[in-house]
């Protein structure tokens, strides 16, 4: 009789945390869908919501809407964001977090730019991207690139729902200074 019982507890233990473990991702599919259709639209400042937010106390909010107002002035959005990939869920004290892959179109309209300027800026996207990932489309004068990424997606409890945070070689020490080692290591 213990031993039945012991079982269903464990069985039940095991079925919420499942059921916890699918939750977390459902979520956080669709918090990335919404930050995703954000960008595709070009509500860059709308998109800053989706940040994780202690990483304005490195980089005001302010200085980040002054830049993306100038990519978005430039002829620069981004088209057909793709999740590929997202790690399961890790919890470290109260927060959780996830590892997101994706992939997405960068569109640079030639906007103003001589050809010569936009080949020049093409072979710029190049060196950054790789030449398979770089294209010219003459039709619509614009270069479109390829690019994938990586993102922290976190669920802090001090914040509410799940938020992003880019994850770049360039930006280690931020990201030191924003994450617990255990995820950094880990994800």
């Amino acid at each position: 009789m213990k031993n039945t019982l012991y079982l269903l507890l464990l069985a039940g233990l095991l079925f919420s945390s499942g059921a916890t473990a699918q939750s977390d991702q459902k979520q956080i599919k669709e918090t990335l869908t919404s930050y995703f259709t954000l960008l595709e639209k070009n509500e860059m400042i709308k998109s800053l919501d989706y940040l994780y937010p202690r990483f304005f106390e490195i980089v005001p909010r302010k200085q980040i809407e002054k830049s993306m107002n100038g990519v978005r002035n430039r002829g620069i959005s981004f088209q057909s964001p793709l999740l590929t990939s997202l790690s399961d869920v890790i919890q470290v004290n109260q927060a959780k977090y996830a590892l997101a892959a994706y992939t997405f179109k960068l569109l640079v309209k030639k906007k103003g730019k001589s050809e010569v300027a936009l080949q020049d800026l093409a072979s710029f996207f190049k060196q950054v991207y790789g030449n398979n990932n770089v294209s010219l489309d003459h039709a619509n004068q614009q270069l479109v690139i390829q690019t994938k990424g990586e993102m922290y997606v976190i669920n802090d409890p001090a914040y509410q729902g799940w938020k992003v945070l880019e994850k770049k070689k360039e930006e280690h020490k931020v990201l030191n200074k924003l994450l617990p080692k255990e995820v950094l290591e880990k994800l």
